[in-house]
């Protein structure tokens, strides 16, 4: 279920509530002061991908276009090669090393 924000005009508490999208319009007390509190609308963390091509995966270097993490994920368990930074941000290109034997 999501999780909405709300905040107090009255006394600028702040409350997050996990409900159902059925009950999004339904009136939130501020436990604090008793007033109805007005939905916050935020911004939500999404993780864009930008495709991108290879040859540091596949046999013989040949090119593949990654277009996905989970599409990468399984590259990575069938041809044996390691994603060496984990932390890169998704615009960047990861680069890609063949394990060592």
């Amino acid at each position: 279920m999501p999780i909405y924000s709300y905040s107090c005009p009255r006394c600028s508490k702040k409350v997050e509530i996990i409900r159902s999208m059925n009950e999004v319009d339904d009136p939130v007390a501020c436990d604090q002061c008793g007033e109805r509190c007005e939905m916050e609308y935020s911004t939500f963390n999404v993780d864009i991908w930008e495709p991108f091509t290879t040859c540091n995966i596949l046999p013989d270097g040949q090119p593949v276009t990654i277009k996905g993490r989970g599409q990468l994920r399984q590259l990575e368990a069938e041809h044996g090669v390691k994603w060496l930074n984990k932390d890169l941000a998704p615009e960047t290109v990861p680069p890609f090393k063949a394990p060592e034997d």
